[in-house]
């Protein structure tokens, strides 16, 4: 029976993407056999250490991952600068309907002729889409930095629309 501790990684040449292997309990097949059946013809696989298991877990940035064979043992490293691009279409994803909720009340001010309300409204909108530009996303350095970065802990959304 093949051991579900055992994670396999290769990198696919032409997307340059990680892929990640891991055994069922049930599977007749050893680990050598299951990669010889399921990795693409010519790619070598690798297999993960335990210290690096615990990343896989969480995939959030697993299309920033790459493979560095030999660093001091065959290891997944996360490329921040992907990692950041990442969370910046996190963000952009997390704002949509806060924007959609924003252009409603803007709408609603603008038919009250509430130019206060209007210029208030206009701001928090700017806030929002001025946030995948913010200087603590492209300063994390870790995973676990860049992740903490949410609207929330940026500051930009409106406190009438925190969940």
């Amino acid at each position: 029976m093949t051991d579900t501790s055992k994670v396999c990684v290769y990198e696919d040449i032409a997307s340059g993407r990680l892929h990640m292997l891991s055994f069922s309990p049930n599977c007749p097949l050893t680990v050598s056999e299951a990669l010889a059946k399921d990795l693409p013809a010519g790619v070598t696989s690798f297999e993960l250490v335990d210290e690096n298991m615990p990343k896989l877990f969480d995939r959030t940035f697993r299309n920033a991952w790459k493979f560095v064979p030999g660093i001091p043992a065959t290891s997944v490293v996360t490329d921040m600068v992907q990692a950041r691009d990442i969370q910046r279409d996190n963000l952009r994803i997390a704002r949509k309907p806060i924007l959609a909720a924003l252009d409603i009340e803007y709408m609603q001010a603008d038919e009250a002729g509430d130019s206060a309300a209007k210029t208030s409204i206009a701001a928090e909108k700017q806030l929002l889409r001025d946030v995948t530009q913010d200087v603590r996303i492209t300063n994390a350095t870790t995973e676990a930095t860049l992740k903490a970065w949410d609207l929330e802990t940026l500051g930009v959304v409106p406190t009438r629309h925190r969940s």
